[in-house]
């Protein structure tokens, strides 16, 4: 789980998919643009095609990418600095304002549900919230109690990673 900020550049901070950097070439200007971190964690770069780039930090894929455009370029100096995120979560269930949650930040389960407006107060059952998460290829689920971070017995924030799902379950009631 990365931790996302608005600073630039991401020194510590490991990329992931929906990140996006410019790549600036110092010796050919040509060759400058903007990367997008694909869902595969990959970028497409000039000349060189695909990078891997997710779990790397910037200062990694930097050198890695000076490395791979040595024998290419007369002048190797890379520079890479953040242009930010189009990663998104999505709440759906019960809260005010179901859908689709920017992640231009770190998201906790908690914080994502009350960007979507907090729970619906006659519906929701915080401490049944699943959320869904694509991982190597399997869907898994991960049910939280919402609730008891609310009152606060929870010391570790679930954090969201991007396009993971939240849903806020209803109450059941028995008459």
């Amino acid at each position: 789980m990365s931790p996302h900020s608005k600073a630039s550049p991401r020194i510590s901070t490991r990329l992931q998919e929906g990140d996006s950097f410019r790549i600036a070439f110092e010796g050919d200007t040509n060759l400058n643009t903007v990367a997008k971190i694909q869902l595969d964690g990959a970028v497409m770069l000039p000349l060189i095609g695909a990078v891997k780039a997710v779990g790397k930090t910037l200062e990694e894929l930097q050198a890695d990418l000076r490395q791979r455009y040595q024998p290419l370029l007369k002048v190797n100096e890379i520079n890479l600095t953040m242009a930010g995120t189009s990663a998104s979560v999505y709440v759906s269930g019960s809260v005010l304002r179901p859908g689709r949650i920017a992640m231009d930040r770190p998201l906790t389960a908690l914080e994502a549900i009350m960007e979507a407006g907090g729970f619906d107060s006659n519906r929701a059952k915080p401490s049944g919230v699943t959320v869904l998460r694509l991982e190597n290829g399997q869907q898994k689920h991960y049910r939280i109690d919402l609730k008891a971070a609310l009152r606060g017995d929870d010391p570790s924030p679930f954090q969201l990673r991007p396009f993971d799902i939240i849903h806020v379950p209803e109450k059941t009631f028995n008459f």
